[in-house]
């Protein structure tokens, strides 16, 4: 029932921008809780990195919904008469990577680097999921190992194949969200920041603090310390996201209805407000005039908003003053039996 209610009153992308701005606020308190309960430095971690890879998947999201959709993504994209270099070329760390795909011959990979298909768009997209799956894995086993350097790489490889998924995508729905009015380099370099920023302070920490302090180790003092320096670099990243998240972007509620890469629909359709708002009155003992009102009122309350409504209530009134007033007086609204009642008779016959 929450859902329900959220999709009725609250826009997808609303929510994808407050998940995402609430970062600096939670990796702030997290790292705050490691500086002062160190033993308990890998639960802090494991719940920081997790909602760092939530956060990523909801930025991921919050791309794909300003551009309408992995699928309308594609269609637009291949109607334009310019290329799109879906695999970044010339990208240096990844050429030896394409070199390979492109030796093996795969049927994804079969198509020219410059021609985006649905297929490449969901590999890109396993970019960019497999960081938000394994991050949290790798985090939990880490709680237990303390220390393993081949799973320390293991978490740097996947996210730096993550940045690239995101790159491909930031490439992707760039012109397609300019023409929206949404600026996507900005927000690309926010999550780049709160990501990476993180992830190399404790690898560089970890080659300079070898010293344990006050019965503590060096893996709790270096946690200890990186979460001091993650605290304060917050502060000018929450700045930062204010700035590249603004207020006037989530005024934009007319975004085209998308398929999400889980399978379920991320927004709703004028016609499946309408479907819900009759499931909610079916049974009722309401006339059809009056059932027929309720469905449109709930519809544009979700879709279109209180003008919505008011559009709505004026068309009704017009209809209903067009039909006889004491066919059904129960069904029409007071101010049009006043307005009825109070209209003098004028007798024109001679």
């Amino acid at each position: 029932m929450r859902d329900e209610i959220n999709a009725l009153y609250i826009p997808h992308h609303v929510m994808l921008t407050s998940r995402i701005i609430l970062l600096p606020l939670f990796v702030t308190t997290l790292s705050l809780g490691t500086v002062f309960a160190p033993r308990q430095a890998g639960t802090w971690e494991f719940l920081k990195m997790s909602y760092e890879a939530y956060a990523f998947y909801a930025f991921y999201n919050l791309l794909i919904h300003y551009a309408g959709g992995p699928r309308a993504l594609v269609a637009d994209l291949s109607q334009r008469k310019h290329n799109i270099q879906i695999w970044a070329p010339n990208v240096s760390p990844c050429r030896c990577f394409i070199i390979c795909y492109k030796i093996r011959r795969c049927d994804i990979m079969y198509n020219a680097p410059d021609v985006i298909t649905y297929h490449n768009f969901k590999l890109a997209e396993k970019f960019v999921l497999q960081f938000c799956m394994l991050v949290p894995v790798f985090s939990v086993i880490l709680i237990i190992i303390k220390e393993s350097m081949l799973l320390e790489t293991a978490m740097f490889i996947s996210t730096v194949v993550c940045m690239y998924g995101l790159f491909i995508f930031m490439d992707l729905t760039h012109e397609v969200c300019a023409e929206r009015g949404v600026s996507t380099h900005g927000k690309f370099v926010a999550m780049k920041v709160a990501i990476v920023f993180s992830s190399l302070l404790m690898t560089v920490l970890s080659f300079f603090l070898h010293t344990s302090y006050c019965g503590y180790d060096a893996h709790i003092i270096t946690e200890a310390y990186g979460a001091t320096i993650s605290s304060f670099a917050m502060i000018p990243l929450a700045f930062m996201m204010k700035r590249v998240f603004p207020v006037e972007e989530l005024e934009v509620c007319h975004m085209a209805p998308m398929d999400n890469p889980l399978g379920h629909p991320d927004t709703k359709t004028q016609a499946d407000y309408e479907a819900q708002a009759a499931s909610k009155i079916k049974g009722g003992k309401h006339s059809k005039e009056k059932r027929q009102s309720t469905i449109r009122n709930d519809a544009y309350a979700g879709s279109a908003g209180y003008d919505g409504i008011l559009e709505d209530r004026f068309a009704s009134a017009e209809d209903l003053g067009s039909r006889d007033v004491e066919a059904d007086p129960l069904a029409e609204p007071v101010e049009i039996r006043r307005m009825s009642s109070a209209q003098p008779k004028h007798n024109f016959d001679l």
